[in-house]
């Protein structure tokens, strides 16, 4: 029998159903919807069916989409402001503005309790004068004035991209002006006609899978086969990203961020490129002597700042741990790198933003985290100082939005208990001071939060935070939720997550957060808190679920595979494009591993359509594996992934809502 997720029956408002609800399939249509949000016959082989069927059409799951959606479109909710040609801007969506809309206003005007908002760009609108509906991305603006932007949008359920010129003053877009559209498209401005896009191209006509990475230069009104080369990757597994670095002092240098499988990075100078009407000359790229593993954070003073994902010797010989900042000169011939923060063992860069006169950090110290301000000397030569942004002690702290021109920053912090407050910074300002907060979007006055840290068999710490109702019992029997602190070498995710607190926390759900570093170790880690789980009596395997972000699917393909005794739900979200070389993946080698006889959990595979042609290659390969097993599974492709829909609050909320119910059938029981 499966244990109901109840707190008081006030608290559930009427959403707290009977545990055989869990269970329930119903007998839906099998359809689904086209890319124009019409309805279509279903396959009935299509393994997405069995999820509408099971999970869908539980009596649970419409009580839980409402709910998600109701909270994903709160008006009380913060927004996430930018700074933008001298101006706030936030994108933002509600039940008027289903699509959402672009907004502007002064950073006085979004100190007081109610903005006056100026709406520039409504894609509600646009999409019913253009018949597409629009999904909105974000824009890619020409530096230092940002009045011309290229606007990044994709038709609902599509992947292609379809970038737009527009101008923020005006609030139109240019007629006649830059237009692109395709996959992985990658785009940087050098100046106002002159552009720099990298694009996958075709190396054969026959297989469609046989496609490199290619960057020209393309000026105003010219097609991007007729462009001239700049760069061509020589496999697949490789990806360019050109950028145009401008620090506050306006000198600008083009880079190339070169992606290379499994995480590794390199960057290159792009110099003596023509720009447009100046000739064609392509230039010549520079490659960095640098570290692989690293993230580009700006340009201060004509220095190229980087943190380190790596333990690294610096020429001197010295070693500089991973989470490190380092600054380099391009120019220099001595190749001189400067290391502006040394990162102690238990230390990690978390975020990084390039202001006026310096750096604002995010770092974890031994499970806490911090903000710091690096200040840089206006002598010649430039030196670093550093000093703590006084916040009080939460579980997250964000960077909300920065600008490098006159040096102001906002800070966001966060609790899993505690809503989100954000922080206004300015120039000589001793401490940061509270500008917007928001209400609590869940009841959690039921709820606390605890801290424990746990060792894997072989020494490594695994610290881990656990949210559960007071007076919580120690009877193994708790349904408990385990994700990760953040996506696996990526920036760490809100801790304040107002869904997954109406729809599992107000239930009596228990959620644990691990921080699994990222030195190789991730997934011994994550199953040492596993295990820490159930040696507390908190619960069991049986109980015990875990769930993975879009960029974690190689962290849960992995513990699905090496430790399948430990949880008895699996929520692989795998709709991330696979930026390995699909044709010697790793997941292959993950899924190779399944062997006949051993018990794995029904998963949860999230991902977009499951095409040979269009999926990521470690669907592909885990499909096939569990169909060679003839394991059962669950599926959906027609969730939210980073690549399309982001800001489609409707499949966010369906998204959840599929989850919550998977993980209540598979973890809950009632009495």
């Amino acid at each position: 029998m499966k244990r109901q997720l109840l707190i008081l029956a006030t608290m559930c408002a009427g959403l707290c159903l009977t545990g055989d609800n869990f269970a329930q399939a119903a007998t839906v249509p099998p359809v689904q919807q086209d890319g124009h949000g019409k309805d279509t016959p279903k396959d009935p082989t299509d393994p997405s069916l069995r999820t509408e069927q099971q999970l869908g059409g539980s009596m649970l799951f419409e009580a839980l989409y409402q709910k998600a959606l109701t909270v994903l479109r709160d008006p009380r909710r913060l927004e996430h402001p930018t700074f933008l040609a001298g101006h706030i801007w936030d994108f933002w969506q509600d039940a008027g503005h289903p699509r959402g809309i672009w907004r502007q206003t002064t950073l006085a005007s979004f100190r007081t309790q109610l903005p006056g908002w100026r709406t520039k760009l409504d894609l509600d609108r646009l999409s019913k004068d253009e018949h597409r509906d629009w999904v909105f991305h974000g824009a890619i603006c020409l530096q230092p004035k940002e009045r011309y932007c290229l606007i990044e949008l994709s038709e609902k359920g599509r992947e292609d991209r379809t970038l737009r010129e527009y101008d923020t003053q005006a609030g139109l877009f240019i007629s006649n002006g830059f237009t692109f559209y395709g996959k992985n498209l990658s785009v940087a401005w050098v100046d106002r006609d002159t552009l720099l896009v990298s694009q996958n191209e075709e190396t054969s006509k026959k297989d469609n899978e046989n496609s490199v990475s290619v960057v020209r230069r393309i000026i105003r009104n010219q097609n991007f086969s007729q462009a001239l080369e700049i760069a061509r990757a020589q496999s697949a597994g490789s990806m360019f990203h050109p950028l145009n670095v401008v620090d506050s002092d306006g000198q600008s240098l083009l880079l190339l961020q070169k992606s290379l499988p499994e995480n590794a990075t390199k960057f290159g100078l792009l110099d003596g490129m023509d720009t447009a009407f100046h000739g064609d000359g392509s230039g010549h790229v520079k490659w960095l002597d640098l570290p692989e593993r690293i993230d580009f954070v700006g340009m201060m003073r004509g220095q190229l700042v980087f943190s380190l994902h790596q333990d690294w010797f610096s020429p001197d010989g010295g070693r500089v741990r991973t989470g490190s900042l380092i600054s380099v000169d391009p120019e220099s011939k001595d190749k001189i790198i400067s290391i502006l923060f040394s990162a102690g063992e238990k230390e990690d860069i978390l975020e990084t933003s390039v202001i006026h006169d310096g750096i604002v950090a995010v770092f974890r110290h031994d499970g806490d985290t911090h903000a710091v301000l690096f200040l840089a000397s206006p002598t010649e030569h430039v030196t670093w100082t550093h000093r703590d942004i006084p916040l009080p002690k939460q579980e997250a702290i964000h960077i909300a939005a920065s600008d490098v021109a006159s040096g102001q920053f906002l800070l966001e912090t966060e609790g899993f208990l505690d809503p989100p407050h954000i922080w206004l910074m300015q120039p000589d300002m001793a401490q940061p001071f509270v500008i917007r907060q928001s209400p609590p979007l869940f009841e959690s006055t039921s709820l606390t939060v605890e801290h424990f840290t746990t060792a894997s068999a072989d020494g490594l710490q695994s610290p881990y935070f656990l949210v559960h109702p007071v007076g919580m019992k120690k009877d193994e029997k708790n349904p408990v939720i385990l994700m990760t602190s953040g996506d696996v070498g990526s920036l760490q995710p809100s801790a304040y997550d107002s869904v997954m607190g109406s729809l599992w926390l107000e239930r009596g759900g228990v959620l644990a957060v691990a921080d699994i570093g990222k030195d190789g170790h991730e997934v011994e880690r994550f199953a040492s808190v596993g295990r820490d789980l159930s040696a507390r009596h908190i619960t069991t395997a049986a109980h015990l679920g875990i769930k993975g972000r879009p960029t974690e699917g190689l962290l849960m393909s992995q513990a699905f595979v090496r430790y399948p005794s430990l949880w008895n739900a699996v929520v692989m979200n795998m709709s991330s494009p696979d930026k390995t070389d699909t044709k010697h993946s790793e997941y292959d080698t993950i899924f190779d591993g399944m062997k006949e006889g051993v018990h794995y959990p029904e998963p949860f595979i999230v991902s977009s359509l499951l095409d040979d042609a269009t999926n990521p290659v470690g669907v592909r390969s885990l499909v096939a594996h569990l169909n060679a097993l003839s394991l059962p599974f669950f599926y959906d492709n027609g969730s939210r992934n980073e690549e399309s829909d982001t800001n489609d609050a409707e499949k966010t909320a369906r998204e959840q809502a599929l989850e919550t119910v998977y993980l209540m059938q598979r973890l809950a029981e009632t009495h």
